[in-house]
């Protein structure tokens, strides 16, 4: 891909293709791999021709074997976004938890369309710890397609 974009969405045309050959190796096939298209410079949404990868053995029960493979194209855009909500995993039952400073602001980066709903969710580990404040790592995870660009530590106090 050219810097700064990635695709989105790839889609083939036709969807699917009728394959012919002997049950033993039609039973092990879930889908069909295309020839590599080269996408080092898209910058825009494109289609392009190419070949399936028909396993040895079989073969394609029209005769073709060349598909169109759409691809939809974004710029990929940081934003930044508060985390306010934090889960605590294995807190002890006898203590409680408090982050300082929230919300967390976190840097993400993505394709436009995915930044909207990122599926941004945050967590700590509080395993074996004890009274105190402790400076943590913040765990993020999002969806597919987004990332976060850092690593974020927070203080959480833990009293009883």
């Amino acid at each position: 891909m050219a810097d700064g974009y990635t695709i989105t969405l790839a889609q083939t045309e036709p969807k699917t293709v009728t394959l012919a050959g002997k049950s033993e190796i039609l039973n092990l096939v879930e889908y069909v791999e295309v020839s590599n298209v080269d996408v080092s410079r898209l910058k825009n949404d494109t289609i392009k021709n190419t070949t399936l990868k028909i396993p040895n053995g079989l073969i394609i029960v029209d005769g073709n074997d060349s598909v169109e493979v759409s691809l939809t194209i974004e710029t990929i855009e940081t934003m930044v976004i508060g985390v306010s909500t934090i889960s605590f995993e294995n807190l002890p039952a006898n203590l409680k938890s408090q982050v300082e400073g929230t919300p967390i602001m976190v840097e993400i980066s993505g394709a436009k369309s995915f930044l909207a709903e990122p599926g941004l969710s945050a967590s700590v580990d509080l395993t074996g710890l004890t009274e105190g404040r402790h400076q943590l790592p913040l765990n993020i995870k999002t969806k597919a397609g987004v990332s976060t660009t850092s690593n974020h530590s927070i203080w959480v106090e833990i009293t009883k």
